[in-house]
């Protein structure tokens, strides 16, 4: 534990950030995948729309969410939805190239895009998937709970041993 983080205090002197690499091996592990894709979904919807609400129009709404969101990872699927969207695709067709929209949000801003309520799609979903991800957390804390419990009981137990069996052996 010590070498890992005298490792991690030499990177971040030399500028090094390992927000991507850490990011990039959550999205390997299948719930954390979800987690993390549902979290940035969550913030993506609700600023998108928000800006929608606001009259900023959705070009310019998408271009400032490239800029200024902190998932560095995604950028690129935004900018091809964003490619996808000069061109003439729905919104719906240009999201489904992200990774990070859930089909279920895909169908819903669709129709909101049909009814000319997309802001309010984009709001609807982010609550949606807000609510799903505070019952997925809930859900992993749940099963991580006892998995520490038992590690802890195998980390005194060996502490007890490691202090005992030299006094029994005397």
């Amino acid at each position: 534990l010590l070498f890992m983080l005298l490792w991690y205090m030499r990177l971040k002197r030399r500028g090094v950030s390992l927000a991507i690499p850490i990011a990039k091996t959550m999205r390997r592990m299948p719930l954390l995948k979800r987690l993390l894709e549902w979290s940035y979904y969550t913030m993506f919807a609700r600023a998108l729309g928000g800006m929608l609400k606001a009259g900023i129009t959705l070009p310019d709404a998408l271009q400032l969410l490239e800029k200024n969101h902190h998932a560095r990872f995604y950028t690129a699927e935004l900018a091809q939805a964003m490619r996808a969207l000069q061109r003439g695709s729905s919104v719906a067709t240009a999201l489904s190239s992200c990774s990070f929209v859930p089909p279920l949000a895909r169908t819903l801003i669709d129709t909101g895009e049909r009814t000319g309520r997309l802001s309010e799609a984009f709001l609807h979903t982010a609550q949606y998937y807000d609510d799903a991800l505070k019952r997925e957390q809930a859900l992993v804390a749940k099963m991580i709970e006892p998995i520490a419990i038992i590690l802890m009981g195998v980390i005194v137990l060996v502490i007890a041993l490691g202090l005992l069996l030299p006094i029994l052996d005397s």
